[in-house]
């Protein structure tokens, strides 16, 4: 049975994702191994529940095994959050790539991915930023007068695809796409009664009211939240740690900023001046958002400065890969899997890591412990989370069922 990869957030798990899943399944009899993002998402903020809730979530709607995508990848730009996610599902052994798509055009996404990795490419977008024109804006501009991309990188399902492909490309671990077209709400869309509502709805209805689990999550993952909830574990939201992320962000010099990653051409001084004359992040990174910086890029450099991420740590590809859940199928899987590429960790506080890759370990153990002061509960507050956290395995869950219900 080949394993099939798929990258994912699950931020919450919803209804689209169950289709997705379900897609994929009736496509290939393939083992489904996620590589999700961990405490914080991609977007810059908090997952609105923590990893392994999540991770359980996708394992009891269809998944078969979930790792963790390290942080500085999972809060990166999308070049470097499809490079870690990539080596990391081809350390697994996945050869074929699973993903949502507005367009679901694989031959297309493919051939996108082939002109980005191309050197007049990268001549096109440096003249695009000559003009002060956004990295994002740049690309899709460059992808249009090059090959009539420039739509796929103007979609945001479509742009990652094209990343995880030139990704894969460039660390020579060629993955065959399944490209399965997003049905539903458009990312980032409002609720307007779609059958698949997006993530950022679902978010926005728990953030109004925490108490409330919205419709458009599938009655297995819902059981898992409301758990969760119920144990305090969720809603989180960043809004609670705001005086302490900005207290921090407040003792941060020019200096200090410039080692966030990816910045550059003096914006330090910029976003410094920004955070003084603030009382949040949301504030400081509108304030300092310019038409080359996007308000995107900025939540992401001052959630890494708050977790402690510099520049040098999103450096390279992940060196070690978490294990956060798994089914009957993952376990039976991870049994006959062997040695692989880099280290597989199911016991964190026997990780057996060494050097650089230990740092960045305990980097995300600080950042766990961070992120468990947003908890509803107070009385989860406490730190070293981290290390009393094995991979959840879920042994009651049938496949078949899962994906009809």
């Amino acid at each position: 049975m080949q394993p099939i990869g798929i990258v994912c957030e699950y931020n919450p798990f919803h209804s689209g994702h169950l289709h997705h899943l379900s897609i994929t399944r009736e496509r290939s009899d393939g083992l489904l191994i996620c590589c999700m993002s961990g405490d914080f998402v991609q977007r810059g903020d908090y997952a609105v529940f923590p990893r392994h809730v999540r991770a359980e979530a996708a394992v009891r709607c269809g998944a078969d095994l979930v790792v963790e995508l390290p942080l500085p990848w999972a809060v990166a730009s999308a070049p470097r959050f499809a490079a870690g996610a990539v080596l990391i599902l081809a350390a697994l052994g996945c050869r074929t790539l699973s993903f949502g798509s507005e367009t679901g055009d694989a031959e297309r996404l493919s051939r996108a991915a082939a002109l980005l990795t191309s050197p007049e490419f990268d001549d096109a977008v440096r003249a695009e930023l000559s003009v002060g024109t956004s990295y994002a804006a740049a690309r899709a501009a460059a992808a249009e007068t090059l090959g009539g991309f420039g739509n796929l990188l103007a979609n945001p399902n479509d742009n990652l695809a094209v990343e995880y492909l030139r990704a894969a490309a460039e660390q020579g671990h060629p993955m065959t796409p399944l490209a399965i077209r997003r049905v539903g709400a458009a990312h980032d869309a409002a609720r307007s009664g779609d059958e698949f509502p997006s993530a950022s709805a679902l978010r926005a209805e728990m953030r109004q009211d925490p108490a409330l689990l919205p419709d458009g999550i599938p009655a297995s993952a819902a059981a898992v939240f409301a758990r969760a909830k119920a144990e305090g574990l969720g809603p989180v939201f960043s809004e609670r740690v705001t005086a302490a992320h900005m207290a921090l962000l407040r003792r941060l010099s020019p200096a200090d900023l410039a080692q966030l990653p990816d910045m550059g051409e003096g914006f330090e001084m910029r976003l410094f001046s920004a955070i003084r004359a603030s009382s949040s992040p949301t504030e400081a990174a509108d304030t300092a958002k310019t038409r080359r910086y996007a308000h995107s890029r900025i939540r992401r450099q001052l959630l890494a400065a708050y977790l402690g991420i510099t520049a040098k740590d999103s450096t390279g590809l992940p060196p070690y890969v978490r294990i956060l859940a798994f089914g009957e199928r993952g376990r039976a899987y991870l049994a006959r899997l062997g040695k692989t590429e880099i280290p597989l960790i199911s016991k964190p506080a026997r990780h057996g890591l060494s050097g650089d890759a230990a740092r960045l370990f305990e980097k995300e153990a600080l950042a766990a412990d961070l992120y468990a002061l947003a908890l509803p509960d107070p009385a989860l507050h406490g730190a070293g989370g981290t290390y009393r956290l094995s991979p959840v395995y879920v042994r009651d869950v049938s496949i078949n069922e899962t994906i009809n219900s």
